[in-house]
C-alpha cells in the first residue's frame, strides 16, 4: 500500500478515531460478511489507495451485486467520476472505510479519505457515508428516517450533541443557523438528497456539517433517533 505522509496521517487518524469512539459499538449479528479490498491507481505524486467495503454470502447474489457496486461507486467512484478530482490533474488520495451500524436490514458505512490535486494548496479533509437498505439495495436518504420539520426542532430545542471537530466553532444558541446550513449546504456539493454528509447507529443519526477548511473542513453532530 502507498503510505500516507506522516504529519497528514496523524491528522487524519485522530479525528476520525475521536469520532467513531462516539458512537455506540452495538452490532447485530448478521448473515452476511464484510470485508475490505483495495483500488490502487498511479494518479498524482502521492498516488491513489483507496480501501473499500465488500458484501458476501448475502442469499440473493443479484442484490449482493447491487449493494457492491453501491458501496464501489460511494469510496472510488466518488473520486474518480468527479470533475474536482481529476486524476490528469495529478490526484492523490488515500482513503479508508469504517462500519458504523449493521443489521440484516440495513448498512452503514463512513469513508475518510485525504484527496489532494498536486499544485493545489492544501489538501481536503474528506468525511462521507452511505446508507444502504440490504432488502433493495438502494440508499436509505436523510428523509427515509427524519423530517427536516423534526431535525428543525431538534437544533432550536438544543437537542443535538457535538460529537467531533473543532468545537469553538459550534455555539448551541445558534441551532437553528447550524441547522439550516446542513439543510442548504451539504457537505458533499451537490447532494441535496442528502446521501453522503450522515451515518447512523442504532441510537443515534450523525450529520457530517461542513465548515471553513481552516476550521477541519467537518464538523460530526449527533441527535438522538426519533422514538
Amino acid at each position: 500500500m502507498i503510505k500516507m505522509k506522516k504529519k497528514y496521517l496523524l491528522l487524519w487518524i485522530f479525528p476520525l478515531f475521536l469520532i467513531l469512539s462516539a458512537c455506540t459499538e452495538y452490532q447485530a449479528d448478521v448473515g452476511y460478511q464484510i470485508s475490505g479490498k483495495e483500488f490502487v491507481a498511479e494518479g498524482g505524486a502521492d498516488g491513489i489507495s483507496i480501501i473499500y467495503p465488500i458484501v458476501s454470502r448475502m442469499d440473493d447474489p443479484e442484490l449482493q451485486n447491487k449493494v457492491n457496486w453501491l458501496l464501489y461507486e460511494s469510496a472510488v467512484g466518488y473520486y474518480l467520476n468527479m470533475e474536482y478530482y481529476n486524476i490528469t490533474e495529478g490526484l492523490s488520495v488515500h482513503a479508508n472505510y469504517e462500519v458504523i451500524y449493521k443489521d440484516d436490514d440495513r448498512l452503514s458505512v463512513v469513508f475518510s479519505g485525504e484527496p489532494y490535486v498536486d499544485r493545489a494548496a492544501h489538501p481536503f479533509w474528506d468525511y462521507r457515508a452511505t446508507n444502504i437498505d440490504l432488502t433493495t439495495g438502494e440508499v436509505i436518504y436523510l428523509e427515509d428516517i427524519i423530517s427536516y420539520t423534526w431535525l428543525r426542532q431538534c437544533f432550536d430545542m438544543g437537542e443535538v450533541e457535538f460529537i467531533s471537530g473543532i468545537k469553538e466553532i459550534y455555539d448551541i444558541s445558534e441551532g437553528i443557523d447550524w441547522c439550516n446550513s446542513y439543510i442548504n449546504s451539504p457537505f458533499v456539493y451537490g447532494d441535496d438528497m442528502h446521501m453522503y454528509d450522515y451515518y447512523f447507529d442504532n441510537q443515534k443519526i450523525y450529520l457530517i456539517v461542513r465548515v471553513p477548511h481552516p476550521y477541519g473542513d467537518y464538523i460530526v453532530m449527533g441527535v438522538d433517533l426519533p422514538k
